[in-house]
């Protein structure tokens, strides 16, 4: 259903399978393994497997600057938002290349990058349960962060890192991951990109109401739906399985497979959460975002990490909630480039914080 289209896309959809690069270069580096891809002019691509704490194998793409010899770099693990997304920020039908493009930026600006297929991506369908009972704990939001630490030590171990100068940067649930992982690694600077400042709950209604009206829904229709919505909710943080009588307008965010991952997600508190982590943060948002609002996400989040040390923010004019340029709220922002200034504010915030040098601006 159109209404629906920017709430959070959690259903799980088939995607092409990823064809890799033919004639790379295979090794092994503390038991991570590592397939070395062409080189482009301004960066040096890996391929890097790894598993998970309850063993699925996964896979992601290294990417360190251009150069000689690539030793003790910074880097930064990438993680996605919501959805079977994969290594490059893409779904079934919905191409944004946002996490590549922010892999390829900041390698320009001399900081390393990882980046994964999220275990949802068909890519990884032969590792998934066949025991519908397994299906929701197998898709599970401990099940995310553990793919994500998993991810970071990979990072760690994949060679030319320098461990004392790693962060973590995630987009939109990827933000959400980063705050719960941070508190577990300890890295050395986070990048908060569109990530909500409420709890999943008031992230998901709210989202729901402004699409219902966006889309012309009556009134009536809207509340019946929303009050769906909140029983729905209800039952999934009392069980952890969705129940049988869902709407046909809400069958696509309520799949079978979410329950688990809806339940633990639902307690959540983004803000009392990110206030534990004690290092430097740096929130950026679009301005036209509306998946996650600036207002009533990144501001309570900013204030909150302002108060225990080092935050920044930027709000980007005509840009979306995947950081792309658009000319109105209703425009979607999904294609085209990332906004500029969202990979110079970003990249600007971590070479400081990596004790890199300054680059110089060549446009004054």
């Amino acid at each position: 259903m159109p209404a629906l289209r920017n709430t959070f896309r959690l259903t799980l959809a088939l995607l092409v399978s990823f064809q890799f690069l033919a004639g790379c270069e295979r090794k092994m580096l503390h038991g991570v393994e590592e397939i070395r891809l062409p080189r482009t002019a301004s960066r040096n691509e890996s391929e890097i497997k790894f598993k998970s704490a309850d063993g699925t194998e996964l896979a992601g793409t290294m990417t360190l600057p251009a150069g000689g010899v690539v030793k003790d770099v910074p880097a930064v693990l990438l993680l996605p938002g919501s959805g079977p997304t994969d290594r490059d920020g893409n779904q079934p039908g919905f191409t944004t290349n946002l996490l590549r493009d922010l892999a390829w930026g900041l390698a320009d600006n001399g900081i390393a990058s990882f980046r994964f297929d999220k275990r949802a991506v068909a890519t990884n369908a032969s590792k998934w349960p066949k025991d519908p009972d397994q299906i929701g704990e197998f898709f599970s939001w401990s099940r995310h962060i553990e793919d994500a630490e998993a991810a970071f030590w990979a990072m760690t171990q994949a060679g030319g890192t320098d461990e004392k100068r790693l962060g973590i940067v995630g987009h939109s649930e990827g933000g959400l991951i980063t705050i719960e992982l941070a508190n577990r690694v300890k890295p050395a600077a986070l990048g908060l990109l569109a990530t909500p400042g409420r709890k999943f709950g008031d992230v998901v209604a709210w989202q729901l109401e402004r699409s219902f009206k966006r889309s012309g829904l009556s009134e009536s229709f809207s509340r019946q739906l929303l009050a769906d919505n909140e029983r729905i909710m209800a039952e999934i943080k009392k069980s952890g399985t969705t129940p049988s009588d869902i709407p046909p307008a809400l069958a696509a965010l309520y799949n079978r497979s979410v329950g688990r991952y809806m339940q633990q997600l639902a307690d959540l508190d983004p803000v009392t959460a990110a206030a534990r982590y004690s290092g430097p943060v740096v929130l950026i948002q679009g301005e036209m975002d509306i998946q996650v609002d600036p207002k009533l996400d990144a501001e309570p989040l900013f204030n909150a990490l302002k108060k225990r040390g080092k935050a920044e923010m930027f709000l980007l004019p005509l840009a979306s909630h995947n950081l792309k340029p658009v000319e109105k709220a209703t425009d979607l922002g999904i294609v085209g480039p990332v906004v500029p200034d969202a990979i110079d504010h970003l990249a600007t915030f971590l070479r400081e914080e990596f004790g890199l040098e300054p680059i110089k601006d060549e446009r004054l």
